[in-house]
């Protein structure tokens, strides 16, 4: 009895069908590949949005000085509109140790994960310049002495009063 079918015609059909399915696994491999890497930068940060959540987890945004009390816990993230603002983490802390062996405890820590010491800043509730580091184009850090009289909640007293600030600025949009 003869098969109403050719079975090379079958064999063919089969063959055909096989490599679509690869033609498809390598596409799909190839896409998720290619989207994976564009959420990322090279310097492993994430290209768009920075959830408070992703920067608050990372080691700098928690970094204090031994035996510090955190007073003040701040931050937060940035979406990736045009003008996106940076997203940062960090907080208000007092130590039983001059501002110098704070600075030369962070500068340390600092240096010695890769980061590098750029100039000393003076932002907003600072009594006196303090100094920023930078880890490749988009990271911050700066530590400095805070003035109690310019914050909003209570900072209560003894030792030095200093802020720790760790951001991660958007990537620059090319016009």
């Amino acid at each position: 009895m003869a098969l109403p079918f050719d079975k090379r015609r079958v064999s063919i059909w089969k063959f055909v069908a096989g490599l679509a399915c690869l033609l498809v696994l390598v596409v799909g491999a190839a896409w998720w590949l290619v989207s994976s890497r564009s959420s990322s930068a090279q310097d492993g940060l994430p290209v768009g949005d920075i959830s408070f959540k992703f920067i608050s987890q990372r080691t700098e945004a928690s970094l204090s000085f031994p035996g510090s009390r955190v007073i003040h816990r701040f931050g937060s993230g940035y979406g990736s509109g045009y003008n996106a603002a940076e997203a940062f983490a960090g907080a208000v802390l007092r130590a039983d140790a001059t501002p110098e062996q704070i600075y030369a405890w962070y500068g340390d820590w600092l240096v010695g994960h890769g980061w590098t010491y750029k100039f000393d800043v003076r932002l907003g509730a600072w009594l006196a310049p303090g100094p920023q580091y930078r880890r490749g184009s988009r990271e911050l850090f700066e530590v400095g002495p805070d003035n109690p009289t310019y914050l909003d909640f209570p900072t209560g007293s003894g030792g030095t009063l200093y802020e720790a600030r760790y951001t991660i600025k958007p990537v620059p949009r090319s016009r």
